[in-house]
């Protein structure tokens, strides 16, 4: 287990424009599941290199479980390449992030607040009423969601999800065979895009979505379009499967 009530920092500044490398706040890898806490400061920086707050992933069985409390503040920046927030992976399980906190990403490139991906269990994104997801780069997502065949998927909002970019998304689920899709809405998500901006963005063949907004989605300033809520099941195969609820 990980429980973090102070600073962590990780401050990368090259010296010169090919240094290699990855300035990461935390990283966490373990074989059967992972638990963090974090209740202070976690924060990553880089200026020609990729940055991460917090990067946790499991190999094997077992359940990945983070938590951001409301004095918690995860932060990635990167002058001129990525930088995630949030990074979690589970090859063998669940996997559950709780952002309570605020949960920030700004890059020169691609920019990401929370991004998840179970392979072979269920995935819960969750932002409180205190919670915060602030991002802001060329390619600008704020939550990232996937898993492997005929898992769960949610994500939830009640607080405030805030994304700029060129190409910027709020939400964006990518769902695999059959899996079961929740997307619930109870707090602000505002995505403003300079290229495009899509608000819920839903894609996979054959997955059944249910999406549930209760507060105010809103996606602008696209000189190519704008999208609040896109979701796409069309299964191009025959198996006929695929639902919007």
């Amino acid at each position: 287990d990980f429980t973090n009530n102070g600073w962590v920092i990780a401050d990368k500044d090259d010296t010169y424009w090919y240094a290699g490398g990855v300035a990461v706040g935390v990283e966490l890898q373990a074989d059967y599941g992972i638990t963090a806490v974090n209740n202070g400061l976690i924060a990553g920086h880089a200026v020609d290199d990729n940055a991460l707050g917090l990067f946790a992933r499991n190999y094997d069985s077992g359940a990945i479980h983070i938590t951001n409390g409301v004095d918690g503040d995860i932060v990635a920046d990167s002058d001129w390449r990525s930088a995630t927030g949030i990074s979690a992976d589970n090859w063998g399980g669940d996997l559950t992030v709780i952002n309570d906190g605020r949960v920030a990403a700004e890059a020169g490139d691609w920019a990401i607040g929370i991004d998840t991906h179970a392979y072979s269990g269920d995935v819960s994104v969750s932002v409180g009423t205190t919670g915060e997801v602030e991002v802001n780069g060329w390619t600008a997502s704020g939550i990232r969601a996937s898993s492997g065949d005929f898992n769960n998927i949610s994500v939830v909002n009640a607080g405030s999800i805030d994304v700029t970019g060129v190409y910027a998304e709020g939400v964006s689920i990518y769902g695999d065979y059959r899996n079961a899709v929740n997307v619930g809405n109870y707090g602000e998500l505002l995505v403003e895009g300079f290229g495009s901006a899509v608000g819920v963005n839903i894609n996979g063949e054959g997955i059944d979505a249910h999406v549930d907004n209760f507060g105010l989605i809103a996606a602008y300033g696209g000189d190519f379009g704008n999208v609040a809520v896109n979701v796409n099941t069309s299964n191009g195969s025959n198996y006929g499967y695929g639902s919007i609820v």
